[in-house]
């Protein structure tokens, strides 16, 4: 048989065990006082960030090897300033897709600082257009059927220029120019 413990012995054990309650209980609370200050800190500074696209320089292209970061710049559809996170991927390749100028197009954004990167796959011009012959445009057509003016191409394209010429009306388009292409490329 155990004695029973002395009445002081109880109170103090007592005493001790309210104290390291009370203890874990300002510890508790110290740790969820300083993760709502985080909280709130971090959601204040995300939200004191301007994650906006305000000029064209903000959006870099890559894979580009023809065809200006201008040109490309201008064929997506981007309205200054709008937000990064709006920005979605579908609407920025939409329209650069359906002229043509992409294949397969990949979207990135960077938040520090904010930008954009748009990997594009681009093809050097392969013939001259000439619609009007008095014309002083040059307007330059590749193999896919993308057409576009030597402007929309860097410099070092424009010393190499293809000397294949391509006679079409003033309005016209060459809906079997893949096709066509194909034909000339493999002829000798």
């Amino acid at each position: 048989m155990s004695h029973p413990a002395p009445p002081e012995q109880i109170q103090q054990r007592r005493r001790q065990l309210q104290r390291q309650r009370r203890n874990r209980a300002v510890r508790s609370l110290w740790r969820f006082i300083c993760m709502c200050g985080i909280l709130t800190g971090s959601l204040w500074g995300i939200c004191q960030l301007d994650w906006t696209i305000s000029k064209p320089e903000q959006v870099r292209i890559e894979g580009n090897q023809y065809l200006s970061d201008t040109t490309i710049r201008s064929m997506l559809a981007i309205s200054y300033p709008t937000s990064l996170v709006a920005l979605g991927s579908e609407q920025l390749t939409t329209k650069p897709i359906e002229r043509g100028l992409m294949v397969d197009a990949r979207v990135e954004r960077g938040l520090f600082p904010p930008h954009l990167t748009v990997r594009v796959q681009d093809f050097p011009p392969v013939a001259r257009l000439i619609r009007d012959p008095a014309s002083e445009t040059q307007i330059y057509i590749d193999e896919r059927g993308l057409e576009l003016p030597i402007s929309s191409y860097r410099r070092s394209v424009s010393q190499s220029l293809p000397t294949l010429q391509l006679q079409l009306p003033a309005q016209g388009s060459c809906p079997q120019w893949v096709p066509l292409y194909r034909v000339v490329r493999t002829s000798p």
